[in-house]
């Protein structure tokens, strides 16, 4: 049961936009495209990506623990 119909093509599509973007919005384009991965999952029964999840929990873990330290 996929939540979102989103293609691998486009999602590569907004990867290739990555090198000319300034750091900061390349950091909200990885985190859009994590997000939408979570919606995307490998197996069609299975209503979200659990490892795109947990990269998304890692993510925000890291950006927390660098805002407190």
């Amino acid at each position: 049961m996929r939540i979102l119909n989103i293609k691998d093509e486009q999602l590569n599509l907004l990867q290739a936009l990555k090198p000319f973007l300034e750091p900061k919005a390349q950091e909200m384009l990885e985190l859009v495209t994590v997000v939408l991965n979570v919606f995307k999952p490998e197996e069609p029964d299975v209503p979200i990506n659990i490892q795109a999840l947990t990269s998304l929990l890692s993510m925000i873990d890291e950006k927390e623990e660098s805002k407190n330290g």
